[in-house]
């Protein structure tokens, strides 16, 4: 396995609950056994959660619901068997997503809630898995402008991209988690000995899913 710069790592964003457009018979490209379906077009990416979605298959005038899965952040259609050689479409909106400037590491912590079931005469401790978490923090330079600061002040909800690799020239080389989620923390620190810093917390609603390719 090759080892990853963590220069080549970037943060996207996209807010959702205003500003979506809408995109009718979105083209998707197929996955080599016919199974899983993603918008081609990147710059669509992040379908708008609030907004219901058609799939039609296996033209753009057919809707289905034979679908195992629709994954909104990244755009990707499931089936559990391939539903045949046909094309899938997608109807709803998107959101447009931009680069976070400003960053310059990002940690995604995964987590299971346990709750202790132990009962009478057990000899160990017993403990069951619930649900699961996960939390993205985010090392990010303070602006006092632009698209971070446009976000938090209006809307909480975010979709993320927390990109491992970005290669903007070679699109199939990207590896990143995506999903959608809230702004759970963010502070400002000012040190007279270096740069103003705000980190911020995102916590994940639907996701993250990792994804290979924009």
């Amino acid at each position: 396995m090759a080892i990853v710069k963590g220069r080549l790592g970037a943060v996207y964003m996209a807010k959702y609950g205003a500003g979506a457009t809408a995109m009718t018979n979105e083209a998707t490209t197929k996955s080599g056994t016919n199974t899983i379906f993603t918008i081609t077009n990147t710059a669509r990416r992040f379908v708008d959660p609030d907004t219901a979605v058609v799939i039609d298959y296996p033209d753009n005038a057919t809707p289905v619901t034979s679908y195992a899965t629709f994954q909104a952040p990244g755009g990707k259609v499931k089936w559990a068997v391939t539903p045949g050689g046909g094309d899938v479409f997608i109807t709803g909106k998107y959101i447009a997503v931009a680069e976070v400037g400003q960053c310059k590491s990002w940690t995604l912590d995964f987590s299971t809630e346990m709750i202790d079931v132990t009962e009478f005469h057990d000899t160990f401790r017993v403990m069951q898995p619930m649900i699961m978490n996960a939390t993205a923090t985010i090392e990010h330079f303070y602006a006092d402008s632009g698209l971070f600061a446009e976000m938090i002040s209006t809307s909480p909800r975010l979709g993320v991209d927390l990109f491992i690799e970005y290669d903007a020239g070679t699109p199939a080389n990207c590896k990143r988690y995506t999903g959608y989620g809230t702004l759970g923390s963010t502070n400002i620190s000012v040190d007279a000995g270096g740069v103003v810093e705000q980190p911020f917390t995102i916590n994940f609603s639907d996701g993250p899913y990792y994804m290979e390719g924009l």
